[in-house]
């Protein structure tokens, strides 16, 4: 804007400024337009593909304390539980011990931190960290937790099933020490699963006899579903001598016992009364290879509400 001049060439004072505008030809807009989308289209591609990029940068590093948490070696008396039976299949590293939660993580931390991960102080109690056990915190859960870009490292010490919703009360009967890598970043949970290998899905063995850990109670069932030189399935009804709700509760207990003996994870123990009697529920899985497809699954029903006196029904089956 400009005041028009007097004749000495002085801007008039008072004067209303002329706006002069600068209008660019519509023959030269494409040479603006063409690289402004440009740029959004680059930016708008830059930002779908980022959290994609970053993945993939984090998933090195995930892969490396998985490494790491494969490879340390445990500290003495605790043992190593290659199937993860112990901890409910749902870790990386598992192992079984006889001494505390908090004894226990403590002596498995200078094994790791040896191998390269450096986890956080042992915090036990209402210090835990609660967010793998699914459960209610309990007194003696003990957790050492170290935070990743994009995962953590956990190490969980505790007497009880991670997974048991109501049956919290359930002591696993030993120690588990499990170690966990998760990804906290969804892309680079869906990476790591698109990378992980599965594991096999054998059948049992053609005979419940020939059955791994399986309690002797069982081994006299009948295969249902055969396949080739295996079976997929034992199914079948026992009577046993003794009746009344006594007798029930008490085979219910030796068979978890068993389980447990066996190297089964219990899963569920449950004795309740029902109309025609007591019945009482009792279930675990073994294990055989980690990656969490090669399992064998027990589920019995001990009850006395057959006129014919006590009975279990149980089935033995691989997925």
């Amino acid at each position: 804007m400009a005041d028009p001049l007097t004749p000495e060439g002085v801007p008039a004072q008072g004067a209303e400024s002329e706006v002069r505008l600068s209008r660019l030809p519509w023959l030269h807009w494409p040479y603006v337009i063409v690289p402004l989308v440009a740029l959004v289209m680059l930016l708008g591609a830059a930002a779908w593909a980022f959290p994609g990029l970053l993945a993939r940068l984090q998933l090195g590093d995930y892969r490396t304390s998985e490494r790491q948490v494969r490879e340390f070696n445990w500290p003495a008396g605790l043992h190593d539980d290659p199937t993860l039976t112990a901890c409910g299949e749902v870790v990386t590293r598992c192992a079984r011990t006889d001494v505390t939660p908090e004894a226990a993580l403590r002596d498995a931390l200078p094994a790791l931190a040896e191998a390269g991960l450096e986890l956080g102080p042992v915090q036990c109690g209402a210090e835990a960290d609660t967010g793998l056990l699914w459960r209610r915190r309990r007194q003696f859960d003990c957790t050492a937790v170290a935070r990743k870009s994009g995962f953590f490292v956990q190490a969980l010490a505790t007497e009880y099933p991670v997974r048991a919703p109501g049956l919290a009360d359930m002591r696993l009967g030993y120690t588990q020490v499990s170690v966990l890598v998760l990804a906290e970043n969804p892309r680079l949970g869906a990476l790591v699963e698109e990378t992980s290998v599965t594991g096999t899905r054998a059948p049992l063995p053609a005979r419940a006899a020939d059955v791994p850990g399986l309690p002797t109670l069982l081994k006299s069932l009948e295969c249902t579903q055969p396949e080739g030189d295996g079976c997929r399935a034992f199914e079948g009804t026992i009577a046993l001598t003794g009746s009344g709700p006594s007798s029930v509760d008490a085979t219910a207990v030796t068979l978890a016992d068993d389980l447990r003996a066996g190297g089964y994870y219990l899963h569920t123990r449950i004795c309740r009364d029902v109309d025609a009697g007591r019945r009482c529920t009792v279930s675990g899985l073994l294990f055989r290879a980690a990656g969490g497809n090669d399992f064998t699954s027990v589920v019995v029903i001990v009850s006395d509400e057959q006129s014919a006196g006590l009975s279990i029904r149980a089935s033995v089956t691989s997925p």
